[in-house]
């Protein structure tokens, strides 16, 4: 997992090719469990790379994305919203929708 330092390090990842999965949270609300969850989707998908969000630090992205609950999980192609949820998910959901998604078609 990815933890984003600065607003310039997010539009780096963004120019990269592949999937990203952005992970938005609020400090008062972060669960070290659900961390650790999503840090396992890294290890078994290796095509996605899992970036963690604070609210407190970039409440501007929170902004740009329309992020209004914690957490809030953003599925990116290309620069492109591909889904997102949000609430906790257990492991096996976060699979699921791991691989429904990158089959799922990407508008633009």
């Amino acid at each position: 997992m990815i933890y984003l330092k600065t607003t310039q390090h997010l539009d780096e990842l963004l120019n990269e090719d592949g999937y990203l999965l952005l992970y938005f949270y609020k400090e008062h609300n972060v669960s070290k469990k659900f961390s650790e969850i999503l840090s396992d989707v890294d290890c078994l998908h290796n095509d996605i790379k899992t970036i963690q969000i604070n609210e407190s630090n970039f409440d501007n992205i929170f902004t740009l994305y329309n992020v209004e609950t914690s957490p809030t999980l953003i599925f990116i192609k290309d620069k492109n919203v591909i889904d997102y949820k949000t609430g906790f998910i257990d492991i096996i959901s976060i699979q699921q929708w791991c691989e429904d998604v990158k089959i799922k078609p990407c508008y633009t």
